[in-house]
């Protein structure tokens, strides 16, 4: 771990998480009357989120109610059997439309945990229930902006998975249609329209408008029209499904449509609804379009309509209520984070004022008192500088150390992410190369290094793009391409004794790296016990020795790798 803003990578999987990631967060303090500026709107922004959230949720509850005054007695002469499995179908149709966003997310280089992402799908849902139609996209826009996504292309992706959604329900209508009914079969048109819908020519023209409107807060640019398809693909279960929950609903009030019937009327009385924005989800009219097309006596088709309308208000209210919490959880965990570090550090600087914590740090080879004595310099660079460790576990530390001492000189050394370690690597070798993404950090480390004319500090920041070819899974650097990072090693002379690969886009560095490794070199891999990164390391065909253990500034154990070609 270079740095913290520069240091580490986060993955999706259960490896990469911690209780405690304290490489996930920034260690230059802003000053505090700039933190007061920024909060204060950030604070704002907050409450009218918390405002909106519990509108939301409050609407879904009234709908609830409603809804069970009129339906109430039919229902509870229903087949249990038949509703769980309405309710099942449901859940399942919902989530798939969840899952849709996420992979537009992925699509568009915002690659995100697909739970998190499910939170921020169904806490944005409820917004549905608020009048003004705009609320859902609202919602999930700024839940997404709130976990790293920028804010525009969270909208953005929100709109193209309701257009990918829309698409599928037009493909779905128009191969059901004509099983459904005899004048069925002029609606197998809508196949080649929402095809032809889902063209980047079209799109393009859509999000166009979106930009204006927005005044070019809504960045993004269309998919290929392979890509949008594979999504429009995607969405085709999550409709059968929703048609087979209102199917079930039939059967359990004892009515026996004819199935292709029941789900037509019901993914095209959903489409119709998403489309009639000033309604909050689409309540009434929805039912109106089910009633007029399934087939069913008015008074029953009523009945099967507004049971549906309850089964999916069932689960957009559990979903919203865990997905709000999962979302709040989630940004909980980096408040804790940031939490400790402020306070590891204040505690430092009350025990050094009284006495009982040594101004001079303990020599590295006293292992447990250097590493307590580090705990209280967690997220300062100049403090971790006096102490002259790199982040890195202590057994990798040690055995860098010697390994250098041992080479015949000159040494030379490039680095993918900046911070203690370029001093300390500064100290020990000839050549140092220092690639760092963030400017600001870079600025903050520049006067640290003035000492060191041996070393050059290449500030190489990512570059926004609807598709990075090189992205990072960090938090807050989603839609960012890092392949000028990544090939900075391209442009400095090579080859290198030592490569160290602690900063972004790791996988992609260590396949740059190989390459440019002088024979007999050592490539530097930290924070290998993430699956990400076990994954990249094992298809790169490297010899690899892991060294776990205590970690400066760290009050867990981590776990850092020496690579060698084989």
């Amino acid at each position: 771990m270079a740095h913290p803003t520069g240091g580490s990578d986060v993955g999706g999987s259960a490896a990469s998480t911690s209780v405690l990631e304290l490489s996930d967060l920034p260690d230059t303090p802003e000053r505090p009357q700039h933190r007061r500026r920024r909060q204060a709107p950030a604070r704002l922004v907050r409450v009218a989120g918390l405002l909106v959230a519990l509108a939301a949720v409050a609407f879904c509850v009234k709908t609830l109610v409603d809804d069970w005054s009129r339906i109430g007695p039919s229902v509870e002469h229903a087949s249990p059997a038949w509703m769980a499995l309405a309710l099942g179908c449901g859940a399942l149709s919902m989530t798939g439309l969840g899952v849709l966003w996420w992979k537009c997310l992925a699509a568009f280089g915002h690659q995100r945990g697909l739970a998190l992402s499910l939170s921020w799908y169904f806490g944005g849902e409820l917004g549905k229930y608020v009048p003004g139609g705009i609320w859902p996209v609202v919602g999930r826009g700024e839940l997404a902006a709130r976990g790293g996504v920028r804010r525009g292309t969270g909208y953005a992706t929100t709109l193209i998975a309701y257009g990918c959604m829309c698409a599928a329900a037009m493909v779905v209508c128009g191969v059901l249609a004509p099983i459904a009914a005899s004048w069925g079969w002029a609606l197998i048109a809508l196949v080649p329209i929402a095809l032809v819908a889902a063209h980047p020519a079209v799109l393009h023209r859509l999000l166009a408008v979106g930009q204006r409107i927005s005044r070019g807060r809504l960045s993004t640019e269309p998919l290929s029209w392979p890509g949008m398809l594979r999504l429009v693909a995607w969405s085709l279960p999550t409709w059968l499904l929703l048609g087979a929950s209102s199917a079930a609903i039939a059967r359990a009030l004892g009515e026996h449509q004819d199935l292709a019937r029941v789900m037509f009327a019901t993914v095209a009385a959903w489409a119709i609804g998403f489309l009639a924005l000033p309604v909050p989800a689409g309540i009434g009219l929805r039912e109106v379009v089910f009633v007029a097309l399934s087939g069913l006596p008015a008074a029953e088709a009523t009945a099967v309509a507004a049971a549906a309308r309850l089964v999916l208000v069932v689960v957009d209210a559990v979903g919203g209520v865990l997905g709000l919490s999962y979302a709040y959880k989630s940004q909980l965990v980096t408040r804790s984070k940031r939490a400790y570090a402020t306070g590891a550090r204040g505690m430092g600087r009350a025990l050094t004022k009284v006495g009982l914590l040594a101004r001079e740090s303990p020599a590295r080879e006293r292992r447990l008192r250097h590493w307590a004595h580090s705990l209280t310099k967690v997220h300062d660079v100049r403090a971790m500088v006096d102490l002259d460790v790199p982040w890195w576990t202590y057994r990798a530390i040690d055995i860098v150390d010697t390994w250098l001492a041992a080479q015949q000189r000159p040494i030379r050394v490039l680095e993918y992410g900046s911070g203690a370690s370029t001093v300390w690597l500064a100290r020990r070798a000839d050549e140092v190369h220092s690639v760092e993404h963030d400017a600001r950090f870079a600025e903050h480390l520049r006067p640290m290094l003035e000492a060191y004319p041996h070393v050059t500090l290449h500030v190489v920041e990512p570059v926004p793009s609807a598709s990075p070819v090189v992205p990072s899974a960090k938090s807050g650097y989603a839609g960012l391409d890092f392949s000028d990072y990544v090939s900075t090693i391209e442009r400095v002379p090579c080859p290198f004794d030592l490569v160290v690969i602690d900063g972004r886009a790791r996988e992609a560095c260590l396949s740059a790296a190989l390459s440019r490794l002088a024979p007999g070199g050592l490539i530097v891999y930290d924070n290998t016990r993430r699956a990400r990164y076990r994954r990249a390391i094992a298809a790169a065909g490297v010899t690899e020795q892991r060294f776990r253990g205590l970690t400066p500034a760290l009050p867990y154990p981590d776990q850092t790798s020496m690579l060698r070609a084989s």
